[in-house]
C-alpha cells in the first residue's frame, strides 16, 4: 500500500517530477520562479530569486504543512533545504546541500575527507588569475562556483590568454536563457557578478571521466549505479 504524501517541489519550470507524483495519487503543492507555467493539478506559489531567504521565510506563513520537500533543480537544492530545515521535515540539510552546490566548498570538503580533487582557489576578479594561476600553474580552468553545466567555464592558457579574455569582456558577459527556467538563480551572471567570488582551478588532462549516481532514502542507499562517461571526439 502506498502511503500518500503532501510535497511541496521546488521546480524551475521542468514538471518531471511534478507529474510524477501526481500519476502516483499525491498532493503537490510548486514553489516556482514567478514568469514560469504552472502545473495543472498543483497548487502554485512563485519567488523571484531561490536565494532570497528573507522571500523564502515571508513565504512560509502562505505555504501548506507538507510532508516532505523536494527538488530535481540544482538552482534550488539550497532552497529547499532551508524550507526543509525550518520544517524538521528529513531530507538534504543546508549544510549538505551547500556542499553538493558550491563547487569551492565541495572540493574542500571532499579533500578534508582524503578524496583527491583538483587544487583550486577563490577570486573575485579577473586580475587575481594570474596570480591564482602561478600556483597552480598553466593553464587553469575558470568557473562560477556554483552554476550549470559549462556556463561561463573556460580555459585559461597563459598570461597573453588571459588578457585577450578581459579584453573582449568574457568576465563580464551576462548567460541569455530564452526559456526563462534560470532566471531566480545565478547562472546567468557574468563572472564578476559572483557575490562570493569564483574558481581557478588546477587544469586535468582527462583521459576518462567516471561517476556514480546514488539513489538514498532517509540515510539508506537504495541504490548505487557506477559508470563512464562516454569519450567525447
Amino acid at each position: 500500500m502506498t502511503l500518500l504524501m503532501h510535497v511541496l517541489v521546488l521546480s524551475t519550470g521542468n514538471p518531471l517530477l511534478e507529474n510524477a507524483l501526481l500519476a502516483a495519487g499525491h498532493t503537490v503543492t510548486v514553489l516556482q520562479p514567478a514568469g514560469t507555467a504552472a502545473v495543472p493539478g498543483t497548487a502554485r506559489h512563485t519567488i523571484e530569486h531561490w536565494d532570497d531567504l528573507d522571500a523564502l521565510k515571508a513565504l512560509e506563513a502562505g505555504l501548506p504543512q507538507v510532508d516532505a520537500v523536494a527538488t530535481i533543480d540544482e538552482q534550488a537544492i539550497v532552497a529547499a533545504a532551508h524550507l526543509r530545515q525550518s520544517r524538521a521535515l528529513p531530507g538534504l540539510t543546508v549544510e549538505a546541500a551547500t556542499a553538493y552546490t558550491d563547487k569551492a566548498t565541495m572540493k574542500t570538503t571532499l579533500a578534508a575527507a582524503g578524496l583527491p580533487v583538483a587544487r583550486h582557489r577563490v577570486v573575485h576578479h579577473a586580475d587575481e588569475v594570474a596570480e591564482a594561476a602561478s600556483e597552480l600553474g598553466w593553464p587553469v580552468l575558470v568557473k562560477p562556483r556554483a552554476g550549470l553545466a559549462t556556463l561561463n567555464t573556460f580555459v585559461v592558457r597563459n598570461p597573453d590568454h588571459l588578457k585577450e579574455l578581459v579584453d573582449a569582456k568574457a568576465f563580464d558577459t551576462r548567460i541569455t536563457d530564452p526559456t526563462g527556467r534560470l532566471t531566480a538563480g545565478h547562472a546567468l551572471n557574468s563572472l564578476h557578478e559572483a557575490r562570493d567570488g569564483f574558481l581557478v582551478e588546477q587544469f586535468l588532462d582527462v583521459e576518462a571521466e567516471y561517476f556514480c549516481d546514488l539513489y538514498v532514502h532517509r540515510g539508506t542507499v537504495l541504490l548505487a549505479v557506477p559508470g563512464r562517461c562516454r569519450d567525447q571526439e
